[in-house]
């Protein structure tokens, strides 16, 4: 069986992002897509989206120290 898929580029850049991320091929994802199993956003997570990554100001600066002190040395 063959299908076409159409995406907009916004949904095709986050297919690839993910297949980056879990190691699946985009293909794979795009089947997941399609079947209505994997949703995909079409429009850029706005930045309070990200706000969950955000670490102390000085990370950059103190990484050596942060490691240091989870490792043990």
């Amino acid at each position: 069986m063959t299908a076409d898929v159409t995406t907009s580029s916004m949904e095709e850049e986050n297919l690839r992002d993910l297949a980056a991320l879990t190691g699946a091929t985009p293909e794979e994802l795009l089947r997941q897509h399609a079947a209505g199993d994997l949703p995909v956003p079409t429009e850029p997570a706005p930045p309070e989206a990200w706000a969950f990554l955000d670490g102390p100001e000085d990370l950059a600066a103190t990484t050596e120290e942060h490691l240091r002190r989870w490792d043990g040395r």
